[in-house]
């Protein structure tokens, strides 16, 4: 018997186009064009039968940028674009009186890359204006499930770079790090109060976004003393994450610094084009940080307490790989 068959479509068409053009030798354009219609057809579900929607999205996803070659070794470019994303069935099923809203968003992004002989870096800043951003808000429906709730406006800016260096000729450096603001104007949230059996809402105002840290950085330093053989030594840092969208410390987890050491070893036997043995250490250090969990917060006796469930990592671990390339 099909337990899980449903009388529900989901119905997807779209239509792209992209066209590239050389303005002069140095400056180059592009633009691409996308069409995209979503419908549902949902005649409810076991579990729901109640749940009825005939919903249609129509979509038009545009980009343009620009491409500048300031010299062989400068580039600069710039791009805009919209993209626009439905909910998902978990939305309409969870929020059947207050039919979500599609997300979008508006991205601008502005870049710069050099290339010397020794040493290659990029950087770009961007902006992305989101509106009707979906997200969970602790609110729940009326069989008790928790919805996404779209947030009028939100929005993500920030600074990335990244570059790599040789130098000696067994060395090389390398680094990436991103610097961002991840904020949701005037979130409102919904706590469970277990002494009137409702939920109290609360309004924050400018909050962080739940799982977006301001920084994340890393870096590599990799030593090929001989042929076929390099170390690393490989970090990687990430700032305070947040569990939920409250902005509250004791629901977040703390910023954490983890290093990892590779070595690989290439031969080139007769019998096969290439063999490598590679080796990861991880956390060699044996930090104790975690990087994923959730949060609930409640009302009971005329207090509240919260609740956090972390996922922690693994200590020192390691993994010995061999791969086996032939012709």
């Amino acid at each position: 018997y099909q337990y899980y068959y449903n009388i529900a479509h989901k119905y997807d068409f779209n239509i792209y186009w992209r066209s590239n053009y050389a303005i002069t030798d140095k400056l180059k354009a592009f633009l691409d064009l996308q069409y995209r219609r979503v419908k549902y057809d949902i005649n409810g579900f076991d579990d729901n039968p109640s749940l009825i929607q005939h919903t249609a999205f129509n979509f038009f996803n545009p980009k343009i940028g620009f491409n500048y070659n300031l010299s062989a070794e400068d580039r600069f470019y710039i791009s805009y674009a919209i993209g626009n994303k439905e909910p998902n069935r978990d939305d309409f099923e969870a929020n059947q009186t207050d039919i979500p809203k599609a997300e979008m968003l508006r991205d601008l992004e502005i870049g710069y890359d050099r290339t010397g002989k020794i040493y290659h870096w990029h950087s770009n800043v961007y902006y992305m204006d989101y509106k009707n951003q979906l997200v969970l808000t602790g609110k729940i429906n009326n069989v008790g499930a928790y919805t996404r709730d779209n947030i009028p406006k939100s929005f993500r800016m920030g600074l990335e770079v990244s570059g790599d260096i040789h130098f000696a000729k067994i060395l090389t450096l390398a680094a990436n790090a991103a610097f961002s603001r991840n904020k949701a104007n005037n979130f409102t949230e919904y706590i469970d109060n277990y002494d009137d059996g409702k939920q109290n809402i609360i309004n924050h105002g400018q909050t962080d976004i739940s799982f977006s840290p301001s920084i994340v950085s890393g870096g590599s330093l990799t030593a090929t003393p001989v042929n076929n053989f390099s170390i690393s030594l490989i970090g990687k840092y990430v700032s305070r994450t947040y569990l939920d969208n409250a902005s509250e410390k004791n629901r977040s987890f703390d910023p954490y610094f983890v290093n990892n050491l590779q070595l690989a070893y290439s031969l080139h036997p007769n019998w096969c084009r290439e063999l490598n043995f590679n080796l990861m250490v991880y956390n060699i250090f044996n930090v104790k940080y975690e990087t994923n969990g959730y949060t609930y917060t409640y009302i009971e006796n005329g207090k509240a307490y919260t609740d956090n469930s972390y996922f922690p990592q693994a200590g020192t671990n390691f993994l010995l790989g061999v791969n086996i390339g032939f012709e």
